[in-house]
């Protein structure tokens, strides 16, 4: 069972000012013409499929991606292709940088394994990234204040958000079996979906993702893309042309289901526990 291409969003322009929604570098689209679209046309021209869905993120890099590859498979196929931004698949949300912060300023990587630490190593799911306060430290990391003008997500709401858009796709897969989805992804869909993946082939479909909040994914990670990519001999290769084209199987997916859907469950009640409302 399949129905669901992802490729890796497209590099964006660099700068020497931190900036988290650049457009992508122009250079950057032969790789997307030589590699993702006669991927894809392989699946579409099986004949299994008569309408194609890109979804992107809302950030640009992403649905200029997804504009591309619309643009491209438009050309040389005659079945619908339509667009879809769903926020949900965005990359991790940092929070708001301050102007003027330098790509190479140290707290940046810092301020990534302070969220890490808190999340995982303290299974502090409500610290949001480039907080200076934690649940028991209204001063924990003053030195953040230098680049953030205002805190990110939790780890909570990235998982809430990530096992609501699974969901959502499978039942849309599952009411559309005649659609290819193609995912203009960000690195945490891509390392969700094939750690999901990777966790069905290993484990079985009813391990509980609570080893942290998404633990065990974030856990077999790099096991997940060795695997993918055929083993590290071939790490170099795959790096270097950045062919990060994936399909996704949709039956080990549907095993992790009901799995997906009591965590969030389970995440859902927590979150309403600690703030007292929705989200």
């Amino acid at each position: 069972m399949e129905g669901i291409k992802m490729v890796r969003h497209l590099e964006e322009v660099k700068g020497e000012e931190m900036n988290r929604d650049a457009d992508i570098d122009p250079k950057e689209i032969d790789l997307l013409i030589n590699y993702y679209v006669p991927a894809i046309l392989e699946d579409i021209e099986s004949g299994k499929y008569d309408r194609i869905v890109v979804i992107s993120s809302d950030k640009l890099r992403s649905m200029r991606t997804a504009d591309i590859l619309k643009d491209e498979i438009s050309k040389r196929v005659n079945i619908p292709i339509e667009q879809e931004i769903d926020p949900r698949t965005s990359s991790e949300i940092h929070g708001e940088y301050k102007r003027g912060v330098n790509i190479r300023n140290p707290l940046i990587k810092k301020a990534k394994f302070i969220f890490l630490q808190e999340a995982f190593e303290k299974g502090n799911i409500w610290y949001r990234y480039g907080s200076v306060t934690n649940d028991s430290d209204e001063k924990a990391y003053p030195e953040l204040a230098e680049i953030f003008a205002s805190p990110g997500e939790s780890q909570a709401e990235l998982n809430i958000r990530m096992y609501r858009f699974i969901l959502d796709l499978l039942q849309k897969i599952e009411e559309e079996p005649k659609t290819l989805y193609i995912l203009s992804a960000h690195h945490i869909v891509m390392s969700t979906l094939l750690s999901l993946m990777y966790i069905v082939d290993k484990a079985g479909a009813h391990i509980s993702l609570l080893y942290h909040p998404l633990g065990e994914m974030y856990k077999d990670e790099n096991k997940a893309t060795e695997e993918m990519i055929g083993g590290w001999e071939n790490f170099y290769n795959f790096y270097k042309t950045r062919n990060y084209i994936f399909d996704i199987d949709v039956s080990k997916l549907e095993q992790m289901r009901g799995t997906i859907q009591s965590e969030l469950d389970i995440f859902l009640a927590r979150y309403m526990q600690h703030y007292g409302k929705p989200i």
